[in-house]
């Protein structure tokens, strides 16, 4: 199967060469290369995994901030990613330039460029790209999408934070219940058999737990060292369940921002003079798909003379925000500042939110953890304190 490589050279006249290609090894490109009259040639693989997923945050915020950043220079978009191949921060983002400088070259628009490099990108990063190419403002939605995963990135980095210490607490707590079931259940059992069968249900899964690890020892092993990789698998790691339920949420989490994404977009495209038929279009299209009928559902009923609000009030997908202040901003003209006030209000009432729900996620995830602790400890436990009281 043919990989994909980045690399870079000098030809015979002194001048340095780059690009990316494929190829089944690293050893026939630089034979191919070599032919070209190419020499001291250096590569690197692009990760296969790193290909089908969507850049981070972190590689999407430099991206913008570069691109942003050497536009206020006054450069040009190509002489930006002229400079910016040589900054070799990561091999996708190196990847990524190089792509983005071929397509540009060959006469293809910027969103066009951007779309080619699916699923590096989503749907809404070249759709938002789309629109501020068509506005005449790339700079300003530069700058717009930076601030956009700007804030994507904190709320990422603040639900890591909160959920470390639960992560370390859970590991510790995993560890010591495989120890009580591996050592310490096994020193009970001439114990646990005075019961003859007669033992809670917990406490008899424990045992059977037990009994198996130690009959299947090696099978156990091997089984855990390939859920563990699983994960870390190109061809297969999207099979994991862990990870597909991870996407999905994701994909979840994604659809709830799309009202959102619904008014920063209106408020752009109203901006760039766009007539409120095409705004609203364009605007659905910014969406994930799954909430692009709610999009269409609009576009068809301000279509058959509904105003905004009216349509807003019919369609209840659509948050009371959007109702509540577009009806005084059709009311004096001013639908796009009516827009700018929605996303605003909206992204505010997301922050509180999370603010709110983040003080309960470690105070809750600590309870289900000693939770998990105390049925443990009083499953292997309960049976010998129950001998001992008839004994007593």
């Amino acid at each position: 199967m043919d990989r994909v490589f980045i690399w870079t050279a000098i030809t015979l006249q002194g001048e340095s060469g780059y690009g990316s290609t494929t190829g089944s090894s690293k050893k026939a490109i630089w034979r191919q290369l070599h032919h070209q009259g190419y020499y001291q040639i250096s590569m690197d693989l692009v990760p296969r995994d790193q290909l089908n997923t969507t850049l981070s945050n972190a590689d999407l915020i430099y991206i913008l901030e570069s691109l942003s950043s050497i536009l206020d220079a006054g450069i040009s978009i190509i002489e930006a990613l002229e400079l910016l191949i040589n900054d070799r921060k990561s091999v996708v983002v190196q990847y990524v330039f190089l792509r983005l400088k071929k397509a540009l070259h060959e006469g293809h628009s910027l969103e066009q460029a951007f779309s080619m490099l699916s699923p590096l990108f989503s749907e809404f990063f070249v759709a938002m790209i789309r629109l501020c190419e068509q506005s005449g403002s790339l700079r300003q939605g530069l700058l717009d999408l930076k601030s956009y995963y700007r804030h994507q990135e904190k709320h990422r980095q603040e639900l890591i934070r909160i959920l470390r210490y639960p992560k370390i607490v859970f590991g510790m707590i995993l560890l010591m219940s495989l120890g009580v079931i591996i050592f310490v259940v096994p020193m009970f059992s001439n114990v646990y058999a005075l019961f003859k069968g007669d033992l809670p249900i917990l406490t008899k899964i424990i045992v059977k737990v037990s009994h198996f690890i130690h009959h299947h020892d090696m099978e156990v092993l091997a089984s855990c060292i390939f859920l563990i990789s699983w994960g870390y698998l190109p061809g297969l790691r999207f099979s994991n369940p862990v990870i597909y339920l991870s996407q999905k949420l994701k994909r979840i989490l994604q659809s709830r921002e799309d009202p959102f994404l619904y008014a920063h977009a209106m408020a752009l495209l109203l901006e760039s003079g766009q007539s409120i038929s095409q705004a609203t279009r364009q605007a659905t299209v910014c969406m994930s798909k799954k909430s692009h009928i709610h999009g269409h559902l609009l576009t068809r009923k301000l279509n058959a003379g509904f105003s905004f609000s009216e349509a807003f009030q019919s369609l209840p997908w659509f948050p009371d925000a959007f109702q509540r202040f577009i009806a005084p901003a059709e009311q004096t003209g001013l639908l796009k500042i009516g827009f700018e006030q929605i996303y605003t209000y909206i992204d505010r009432q997301r922050a509180a939110r999370f603010e709110k729900w983040s003080k309960f996620i470690e105070p809750a995830l600590m309870l289900i953890l000693g939770a998990v602790t105390l049925t443990l400890l009083l499953s292997v436990y309960l049976p010998i304190f129950d001998l001992g009281n008839r004994l007593g």
